[in-house]
Formats: structure tokens, C-alpha cells, sequence
């Protein structure tokens, strides 16, 4: 056994004479065997075979993976320091107590816990630490604390210890109780720099970093900020953003229900017991803003009798046995011009934005600059992914005297700490598989706009005074979303603003993201002060447009609505026309067309054509038209790219898209969607692929996998070559001609269709050309982006919650509680028939008949009583129909749950009533159960587990038809 596991040694020692006898077995074991039975391994049998294994060192790669993809975000808790000993009591994030010895943490002192790194501090020694893996990195200690224990002190990393990048600062009480002394030093010195704060009494309870500043937070809502760039230190208040142009950090505080969770797992492993814990805290990743946990009694970390503990992220790093904080050291002159220079590196956060301003009127805590929601409950972020960050009122609040600029790296910006209180529960932007994210009327995200000082918003000559302005109209909407982790309920709603334009016929056209989960909508013509009631007429989720009709005449008197233009060409002038944040006037700001191609669309999750332009793009502009220098509307503005490496990106949806659109709903009196061939497609630029598939011309592309609820799974095969859509030609890229000189994505062609239109594909199947007709149709979610209706499915039995599986329920409950098993079904695999549903156990209300039950949640639901489940609806009507004595619930990986019928049905109304819910069940499972599928054994086999790939998930060689 090598030297690095000396520590497991210990543990060892201590095992049984059986677990002896296992341990030979384990060590004799051919190190070829190894990597496979570390991936099989949870943490804690990962831990004693890392003890035990001799040849542990050729296993740990693939074990690490293992423990990285851990799905649980909750973070786990690490009691030590009774008895002054190394025996440590652990506890995973479901609740689980696990003794271990870690003689790195006998007499020592957590200081801080990042990513799974702890700082600790013992006997005059300071390093870092995994409990994990063992591993360490030792630290110099500053002198001023190498025969002193800390007090009230709380520390923080600006990246883990690995990291070139990484600077420590530490926060403690200084022998004057009254000061408190701030430690710093970075990656590859070799001594702290030392800064003291006078007269500062209160506890300091929260830490974190962001953007080259450290920030500390006491029991009073101030914080202490501390620059990297300048090296000064200064005050502020805890507060809510008053403007839109304020940024909020990615923080927030633990919510109260969090605090309580953590609670109870800390009062099941003390029991009984009073005496005092001291706690250090940590930062938890959650989207959308990272949580905040606090450090406790640390200012008795000295009495006797108070044990120590730290909550921590379960990681499992492995470093190079040279691994050292300390660098070569370099000439004095030289490490002095580095550490005046050095200055954290950030990262830019890419996003799609979908635009509209949002203000929220509701009282807010005044602060200086910077800002706080300090509920925290935002962890319940929840909505679609399509939906952007909800905007504050543009009202700018006074600033007094008192009030001191924060440090950071942008220097005139205001921010606001992220979270959730006062707003309410918000909706949170669902990331895209591209990494990209919308952007509008939402509030639970963060303020990922940013207003560029070169995006001017100007007024030209020739469009001051042009009447097509009076038909562009601001549109106020008040949102009420679904709450999909509570389905019975709804959110606090909000309110936010954006753009319309009259199209002729009592109509508007605004963005579908500036309408979603609409509760009232209004409209304001320019130069008038009353605002109309409007209403939609249809709603295209996947095109992110929306039709409204107003039916007040004085609205329409002396409307003129917009002429609808062909789509530009490269470089020909737009101007984009709405009322973006910044004020209440109208808004016009220029620039030229950039780019014409299938674009993915933010608010409905597809791929359409798109116009890139260059002109300002802001929250609010969403809805708004784009004009030719005629006059001509050429589509509607939508979106944004933002991103330090890029900027002045707008999207503009174009009139063709515009037209199928108002075409659908005219055919159909609704909107039925753009229709998909359903087909995974990979490109044949490799010609020796060509020459196997027996294709003679450099086109065409493969056929990889085929939807089952396409209708294309009749025509198409597996292996067919697919080299020509209605006649137009295939390239092996899979791009067609377009206009004069240019190709496009062959989807172009797929979305110039509706649905139940047939085209004709002329295919190479084993070498032989034939065409064959397929009927396009909008495709088939298994996990569905947007719910229809606005409001979930949910089924309670006996206080068992069960709702389908949907993306935003993903977000909201957050992708780590969801699980990597079921988070990959959701991402990966195809529906079978029409209809099909991953239902879910969301949670279980706690009651005496489903004791035993309680910590169960986010847990796929195969089978009632032997009997696959095809969805929510049919789930209903196997419990409804059920005469048996019990009712049995398979799920994931073989777990199951039973209750007694008669038992559990006469305890229904009892748990609903203590828990406020109106009914056991939505409305839509009141409907009689229909079974479309028929024969239940044709899905036995693979039962809704296809797993996929395309170009979205990176691959640049698929695409989706």
C-alpha cells in the first residue's frame, strides 16, 4: 500500500476479523477487475475498499467519475472533534449516518468548505484537504495565528486549490473583540497579506466570492466587501434592486424550509444532546442562484465540550503527488509585480435572451449597493427554460450620501443578491441543450442583460415622424405560473412589459414569452394614457409568437397596421421599433441585417429561421417590429446573444416564419406547431462512409434512428440515405440551396411545411433510389417543454403525489434532486406511442399510512400492481378500478411501496385537508381513461428508454429533422 494511504490504515486496523478475510479477498483481486467494481461502489464501500485495495491507485480514475456524477445537491454534513479523537460521524444528503475515521480531522478546525476542498486548521499547520480521496495540500500559516486558535472567523476560495487561479481570504475576530482581521494570500506565495476592520461586533455568518470580490455577510443583512483588483475594503447593506439596470449576484441566503431540513439531519445525529455545535458553512451550486450556508458557534469552537462539524459538497479529487500551493519561487521583483496584478479570472455566462422589461411593485428593504431577496426560495425556481429574468421597475432610487460604492470589476454597476423573498416564486430560465437560455418576462433569473454604453438607442431623422410608429404598442402583462413542484397551486404573480404591432383585422403580434401564463394583458397605444384589455388568440410556443385581439373600437380609431415585407439580404439596414427598459416612450435603435439561418429559438426549445442583426436589443424590445428602410415590417425581435466575447447579437423571427404562423391558425382556426420528419440524420462528408452506403455523389445523409411516433417510422429504415426533400437536392451536410450563393439547413424545408402536409423523400436504400411519401406532424415530447393548459397533471394517493415528468419541473426542483438516471431519460430517450409520460413520485406527504415512505421524491413510477404505466391519466384509472387488498407501487431500480387499499383510501381526505389541497387530482384525470395504445405487451420491451443523440448535444455530425 502506498504512502498516500496511510490514513486509510488506521481504519483498517479497526475491522473485524471477518472484514479482515474480506479485505485479502479485495487485495487479491487482478487490478484489470478493479475499474469495474470501483464504478459499482457508493461512497462509503468506496471509501473501505480504497483501505484495503493494494492496487487502489489503478481504480480511483473511474471510481472518481462515479462520485462526481453524484446527482444530489443536497449538501452532506461531517461531525468531528468528540472526544478529541479522528472518529467522525457522516451524514449523506437522504439522511444516512455513517461512522469514519479521518485522523486528518483529530484537533483540527474547519475553516472553510469549497467543492468538496475543506481548510483546516490544526496545531499550527494549515492545508487543504479532500475526506474523500485523502487528499492534502499544505498551506504556509500566518504568523500572527500559528499559536492561536481562530474565533468567529469565516473563509472563503475564488477557485478550488488546484487552481492557478486560487486566492484564500479568511474573516476572524481579532484578540480585541471588537476588530476583525481579514487574511489573504494566493496560489504560489508564501506569505498572507493582513487587513484589519475596526470596531465591527457583529458575527459574520455567510461567505462568498463573485467577480474578483469577497464577500462577507453578518446577522444583520451588512456585508463586508473586500476588492481584489484595489485591495480595499468597504461596507454595504443587504437590499432589493428599485431599478432594472441593477445586477443581482448569483447568491441568496438558505431558505427556511432548507434551514429546517439541515436541522433535522443535524438533531438525528446529536440526538438528545444540547451541547453546542460549531458549524462551518459552505456554498451550494443551484440554479439559479447559489445557496448560502451559514457558519454557526464559531465563536465557541474554543469551550469545552463543543463539537464541530461542516457541511460540504461530496467530491472525490485526486491530485499529483507534487502537487503544492507553492510555486518556483521567482525574483523578488517579479513576484511582487504578480501579486499587485493579480486579479481573479471570471467566466462569461453565454445566453440566449428573449426580451421584455418586468418590474414587480411590491416594498422592498433599502440598502446600499448592493442587494438581497432574502427568502431564498428560490430554490423552487421554477417555469420554462424559454422564460427570461423578471425586471424591476426602471424608477432609479435616490442615493444618499451614506451610501459607499461596492468594489468590483465593473465599476458603475449596481448589484443585487440573488433570490427569492420579496418576488416571489419566479420563473427561472431553463438552460438549452446549446447552453443557451431565454430571456424576457421572468424574475427568478439572473440579470443576464447588460446595457452596453455603445448600444445607443437613437431616433433617426426619417423614422421620428413615420405613422407605421403609431401602430407599434406596449403591452403590460400580469403572470400567474404554475407551481410544478406543488401542481394543486399556482405562484405569486408578476407583472412585466414588452412590445406588440398591429397586423390589420382588430389584431396584434407580440412574443409568446411576453404572454406565458398570462392572468390580464393590456395594451397602450403611443401618445395615449389608457391602456386596453387584450386577449390571446393564439399562442405558437415553439415560434415564440403570439396572436391578441383587442375588442375596444377607440383602440383601433386611426390604427394603421404594418405592411409585412420580404425576408432582407445581408447587410441591408433594420431598424427595430418597441419600448425596451429605460423609459416609457417609444424606442427605435438601428442596425444592419448580419446573418440569415436556422436559428435555435429560446422560448420553444427549436430550430426555425432566424434573422441576426446588430442593432440594440433590449429587455422590453420583445414583440417589436423590425423595419426596412421601406417602412416594411421584416419580422418580429425576440432575443439576444449575451456574452463578454460577443456583443451587439439580436435575433429578429422573420415574416416567413411570421406567415406560417397566421397561415396555421387561419387553416385551423388554432395553432397546431410546425411540423418535424422525425428523424436523426448524420452528415456523409467521409467518402469511404459514402462508398459503404453504395452513394455515387458526394449528398445525401444517413438515417440513424427514426421517432416511433413519427410517420416517417413506417417509410424509413435504419441505414437509408436520405438525398432529396420534394425534389431539392440534399447536400452531404445537410443543407439545401437558398436564394442565390447560399445553403441552409435542409430543416428550412420541414418548417416551409404544416402539419398532415406530405412530402416526398427520395431515398438510397442497399444501393437503389426510390422516393417514398412521408406526412409531417409536430413531434412528441416525452418530457414536454410547456405543459398545455398552463397547469400540470398531479394524482395524490394516501398523500403520495404523482405528476408527469416535465422540463419545468426539472428546473424547478433543479436537475441535481432529479437524479442522473431520470435526468438522462428526460434529455435522451424517444416516446414510444402518442401519449406516453414519465410519471414521477414528486413527494410524499407525511401521514401515519405512509410511514417509512416520507423520504421518497423524484422517483420514476413503472408499475400498479404488475401493470406497466403508460401515463398519468392511465395511472388514475388503475388505482380508481383496483379491488385488490393492496395497492403496489414499482419503482427505479426495483424499490417499492405498498399500502393497504382500504386503508389508504379512507386516509386520502383526512392528509388533504391537513395539507390545504382542494383535490386529490386535476382536473383533466376527471375525464374517463381512453386506451389509445391498445395492446399493453407491445410496449413491455425498452419501455420509454431510447436513448438519442444530436446536434445539440454536441455532435456536430447529427442533426435533427
Amino acid at each position: 500500500m502506498s504512502s498516500m494511504d496511510s490514513s486509510a490504515v488506521v481504519h483498517c486496523q479497526r475491522l473485524s476479523m471477518r472484514d479482515q478475510v474480506a479485505a485479502r479477498e479485495w487485495g487479491d483481486l487482478p487490478s484489470e477487475l478493479l475499474p469495474s467494481i470501483a464504478d459499482r461502489l457508493g461512497l462509503i464501500e468506496l471509501l473501505r475498499f480504497r483501505g484495503v485495495c493494494k492496487d487502489w491507485n489503478s481504480a480511483s480514475s473511474t471510481a472518481s467519475a462515479e462520485v462526481e456524477a453524484l446527482p444530489d445537491s443536497k449538501p452532506w454534513f461531517l461531525l468531528y472533534g468528540e472526544n478529541n479523537d479522528s472518529q467522525c460521524t457522516l451524514v449523506t444528503g437522504s439522511g444516512k449516518q455513517h461512522s469514519i475515521t479521518i485522523p486528518e480531522m483529530d484537533g483540527a478546525t474547519c475553516l472553510a468548505s469549497s467543492q468538496g476542498w475543506l481548510l483546516l486548521f490544526r496545531e499550527g499547520s494549515m492545508f487543504f484537504f479532500c475526506p474523500f480521496s485523502r487528499a492534502k495540500i499544505e498551506l504556509p500559516v500566518p504568523c500572527q495565528l500559528a499559536h492561536r486558535e481562530f474565533s468567529e472567523h469565516a473563509a472563503v476560495l475564488s477557485a478550488p486549490p488546484t487552481s492557478k487561479d486560487c486566492v484564500v481570504c479568511i474573516i476572524c475576530r481579532a484578540e480585541q473583540r471588537e476588530d476583525l482581521e481579514l487574511y489573504l494570500i494566493h496560489r504560489g506565495a508564501n506569505s498572507w497579506s493582513k487587513h484589519k476592520l475596526d470596531s465591527f461586533p457583529n458575527k459574520i455568518e455567510h461567505a462568498a466570492y463573485h467577480n474578483g470580490v469577497f464577500y462577507y455577510f453578518d446577522n444583520t443583512n451588512l456585508m463586508v466587501c473586500f476588492s481584489l483588483e484595489d485591495r480595499t475594503i468597504t461596507f454595504g447593506k443587504v437590499r432589493y434592486p428599485e431599478s432594472p439596470k441593477e445586477r443581482c449576484l448569483p447568491l441568496r441566503f438558505s431558505s427556511s424550509r432548507e434551514k429546517k431540513e439541515m436541522k433535522k439531519r443535524l438533531e438525528s445525529v446529536l440526538g438528545e444532546e444540547e451541547c453546542p455545535v460549531s458549524t462551518c458553512g459552505t456554498i451550494v451550486p443551484c440554479h439559479p442562484a447559489d445557496a448560502m450556508i451559514p457558519y454557526e458557534n464559531t465563536g465557541k469552537a474554543r469551550e469545552p465540550g463543543t463539537r464541530k462539524g461542516v457541511w460540504f459538497q461530496p467530491r472525490f479529487h485526486q491530485i499529483d503527488e507534487k502537487q503544492s500551493w507553492r510555486r518556483r519561487r521567482q525574483p523578488p521583483d517579479k513576484e511582487e509585480e504578480r501579486a499587485s496584478n493579480f486579479m481573479a479570472v471570471t467566466v462569461a455566462n453565454c445566453c440566449f435572451s428573449a426580451l421584455s422589461s418586468a418590474f414587480k411593485s411590491h416594498p422592498r428593504l433599502a440598502t446600499s449597493t448592493c442587494h438581497s431577496y432574502l427568502d431564498g426560495r428560490s430554490l423552487k425556481a421554477s417555469d420554462n427554460k424559454n422564460r427570461a429574468p423578471k425586471k424591476r421597475s426602471s424608477a432609479s432610487p435616490p442615493k444618499s450620501n451614506a451610501q459607499q460604492k461596492l468594489p468590483g470589476r465593473l465599476k458603475d454597476d449596481k448589484f443585487s443578491l440573488y433570490g427569492d423573498g420579496i418576488s416571489g416564486k419566479g420563473d427561472a430560465g431553463r438552460l438549452q441543450s446549446t447552453g443557451f437560455k431565454s430571456f424576457g418576462a421572468q424574475r427568478k433569473e439572473k440579470k443576464e442583460f447588460q446595457l452596453d454604453s455603445r448600444e445607443q438607442q437613437v431616433e433617426p431623422g426619417n423614422f421620428q415622424d413615420a405613422t407605421f410608429l403609431n401602430a407599434v404598442v406596449k403591452v403590460y402583462c400580469t403572470h400567474t405560473a404554475p407551481d410544478y413542484s406543488l401542481p394543486w397551486q399556482k405562484q405569486r404573480q408578476y407583472t412585466s412589459t414588452g412590445s406588440a404591432f398591429m397586423i390589420g383585422d382588430g389584431k396584434l403580434l407580440t412574443n409568446a414569452h411576453c404572454v406565458e401564463h398570462d392572468t390580464q394583458i393590456k395594451v397602450k397605444r403611443r401618445g395615449d394614457d389608457t391602456k386596453y384589455v387584450a386577449k390571446v388568440l393564439a399562442r405558437g410556443v415553439d415560434c415564440d409568437i403570439a396572436l391578441l385581439s383587442v375588442e375596444s373600437q377607440e383602440f383601433w380609431k386611426g390604427a394603421e397596421p404594418l405592411r409585412l415585407g420580404h425576408l432582407p439580404r445581408l447587410q441591408d439596414a433594420v431598424t427595430v421599433v418597441g419600448y425596451p427598459l429605460g423609459g416609457d416612450t417609444i424606442s427605435v435603435t438601428k442596425g444592419v441585417v448580419s446573418r440569415i439561418e436556422v436559428t435555435s429559438y429560446a422560448h420553444g426549445s427549436s430550430d426555425l429561421l432566424g434573422i441576426q442583426i446588430d442593432a440594440a436589443i433590449n429587455p422590453g424590445n420583445s414583440g417589436g417590429p423590425a423595419f426596412n428602410e421601406q417602412g416594411e415590417c421584416i419580422g418580429v425581435a425576440f432575443q439576444v446573444y449575451r456574452s463578454e466575447e460577443a456583443e451587439n447579437i439580436g435575433y429578429v423571427i422573420p415574416t416567413t416564419v411570421v406567415s406560417h404562423f397566421l397561415n396555421d391558425y387561419e387553416r385551423n382556426g388554432k395553432y397546431t406547431g410546425f411540423p418535424c420528419l422525425g428523424v436523426l440524420l448524420q452528415k456523409l462528408e467521409n467518402p469511404a462512409l459514402r462508398a459503404c452506403l453504395q452513394v455515387q455523389s458526394n449528398e445525401g445523409v444517413l438515417v440513424r434512428r427514426v421517432e416511433p411516433t413519427s410517420d416517417a417510422n413506417n417509410v424509413l429504415k435504419q441505414g437509408d440515405v436520405m438525398v432529396s426533400f420534394d425534389d431539392v437536392h440534399v447536400g452531404s451536410e445537410g443543407t439545401v440551396p437558398f436564394r442565390s450563393n447560399e445553403r441552409i439547413a435542409f430543416r428550412y424545408l420541414i418548417s416551409q411545411k404544416f402539419a398532415g402536409d406530405v412530402a416526398e423523400l427520395g431515398i438510397i436504400r442497399a444501393g437503389k433510389f426510390i422516393k417514398v411519401p412521408v406526412e409531417l406532424n409536430p413531434r412528441v415530447h416525452l418530457v414536454p417543454y410547456h405543459i398545455d393548459g398552463d397547469q400540470p397533471s398531479y394524482l395524490i394517493i394516501a398523500g403520495l403525489v404523482f405528476t408527469p415528468l416535465s422540463e419545468p419541473l426539472i428546473e424547478e426542483e433543479c436537475d441535481e434532486s432529479i437524479g442522473l438516471k431520470l435526468l438522462t431519460k428526460a434529455r435522451y430517450s424517444l416516446a414510444r406511442f402518442k401519449g406516453e409520460q414519465i410519471v414521477i413520485l414528486s413527494q410524499v406527504l407525511a401521514n401515519e399510512v405512509n410511514i417509512g415512505y416520507e423520504d421518497m421524491g423524484n422517483q420514476q413510477v413503472l408499475k400498479f400492481n404488475g401493470t406497466r404505466i403508460k401515463n398519468i391519466h392511465h395511472l388514475a384509472h388503475l388505482v380508481a378500478s383496483c379491488q385488490d387488498k393492496y395497492m403496489g407501487f414499482e419503482f427505479e431500480d426495483n424499490y417499492l411501496a405498498v399500502l393497504e387499499r382500504e386503508v389508504a383510501m379512507a386516509a386520502s381526505p383526512r392528509i388533504l385537508k391537513d395539507y390545504g389541497i382542494p383535490s386529490e387530482r386535476s382536473d383533466d384525470l376527471l375525464e374517463p381513461y381512453v386506451d389509445s395504445l391498445g395492446d399493453n405487451q407491445a410496449i413491455e420491451h425498452d419501455f420509454g428508454d431510447s436513448p438519442v443523440s444530436n446536434l445539440e448535444m454536441g455532435f456536430d455530425s447529427l442533426l435533427w429533422a
